[in-house]
């Protein structure tokens, strides 16, 4: 934060940077934390999956095998 606010000797040199960082990190953060899970329920939704088990045995989960389903 300091050397976003140009505090210190060099600080109207560095002041750039450091700005550019903290919307990096802001920016990478959000998208983490928003985007991202937004588009995996989206592409799982139009992929037709119900649960993201991997399980055989589980009837809604992408790899259920009614095949080989033990009784």
């Amino acid at each position: 934060m300091p050397m976003a606010l140009g505090l210190g000797e060099s600080g109207p040199q560095s002041a750039p940077i450091g700005r550019a960082v903290i919307g990096g990190l802001v920016f990478a953060t959000a998208t983490t934390l928003f985007i991202l899970p937004a588009l995996y329920a989206i592409l799982q939704r139009n992929a037709g999956i119900k649960t993201a088990s991997i399980d055989p045995d589980d009837s809604d989960g992408a790899f259920f095998d009614p095949m080989t389903r033990a009784s």
